[in-house]
């Protein structure tokens, strides 16, 4: 399942007001649909799970804990906001309550990790898929 991402890439930015001291805000715009036909989905779980390395120290695979990692659900617009994330490297997940998915970069290749630095603003833009488990496309 690939995504496209529309908009601008990914932009990190200050953000004292948003961000708390320790911690920073990850947001974005999730769709399903073909270009054109995309539709905002709503309800949906999303976690920010922990990345890990192999004992190489290359990223292997990301640590889902629906306790601890940081929550956001969309709004009906696709919209979401995760608040006082702390620092580190992280992937996407999209939780189903019975199975979770990690989302892949725009190409589909690789999951789509991203870098959080404290008391920053990362923007992913708006992230279109053409399917997602338990969205369909409009």
């Amino acid at each position: 399942m690939g995504t496209q991402v529309v908009g601008q890439a990914p932009t990190l930015s200050s953000d004292p007001l948003r961000a708390e001291a320790s911690g920073a805000v990850v947001q974005g715009v999730l769709l399903v649909g073909e270009p054109g036909r995309e539709a905002p989905v709503e309800g949906a779980i999303l976690y920010l799970a922990a990345v890990l390395r192999d004992r190489a120290g290359v990223e292997a695979v990301t640590a889902l804990d629906r306790v601890r990692s940081p929550r956001a659900v969309t709004d009906g617009r696709g919209r979401f906001r995760f608040t006082g994330v702390p620092p580190g490297r992280y992937g996407l997940v999209l939780d189903q309550v019975t199975q979770a998915f990690q989302l892949m970069t725009p190409d589909g290749e690789q999951p789509l990790l991203i870098t959080v630095r404290a008391s920053k603003t990362l923007d992913l833009g708006r992230l279109r898929y053409p399917e997602l488990p338990g969205y369909p496309a409009p």
